[in-house]
């Protein structure tokens, strides 16, 4: 399995704290749930990826649970945007999150993903969880769906305003 910066970590609930190592460092996670991570490349999808040769269906490739990216906190994000085009994120139908990314007074919300499909960006959607952890955001794939699509994410710069991330590990 792949590790480095552009790589997502499969997060599950235990319901206590916990922390994980990673280069060395041990990041804290300070939420409702503990986190145990498995790491998956993320390089495929990026809206900067437009190889289709093997595309992505988180109906078949994801389990339900969290994920969220490692590396630089708050720097990689779900776009609120429907991708304008729809060959990227190694899938044919890449979806987006409809809505804005919680504040960390707001926790955790239950937000849609729309898939962009033959030019309708709201072709499909799924209900989703997503929680603001302080320094970075996780996302719950929940149950199968029968969205033929990938989640995809976006490499985002980073925001001196407060819809980026707080350091704030005490919520």
């Amino acid at each position: 399995m792949a590790s480095g910066p552009l790589s997502y970590r499969k997060l599950q609930e235990r319901g206590t704290r916990s922390e994980t190592r990673t280069r060395g460092t041990v990041l804290m996670h300070a939420m409702t749930h503990a986190l145990t991570t498995q790491e998956l490349n993320v390089n495929d999808r990026l809206l900067s990826y437009t190889d289709q040769s093997s595309p992505k269906c988180d109906k078949n490739d994801l389990i339900p649970g969290w994920y969220r990216f490692p590396g630089v906190p708050g720097n990689l994000t779900m776009p609120t945007a429907c991708p304008t085009d729809v060959r990227v994120c190694n899938t044919h139908a890449p979806g987006c999150l409809n809505g804005q990314h919680p504040t960390t007074d707001e926790g955790e919300v239950t937000r849609q993903v729309c898939c962009h499909w033959l030019s309708n960006c709201y072709k499909w959607s799924n209900n989703i969880k997503v929680k603001n952890c302080g320094a970075y955001y996780v996302y719950e794939q929940q149950k199968k769906t029968r969205m033929q699509s990938s989640m995809l994410w976006l490499v985002s710069t980073f925001r001196r305003n407060n819809s980026r991330p707080q350091e704030n590990l005490s919520k």
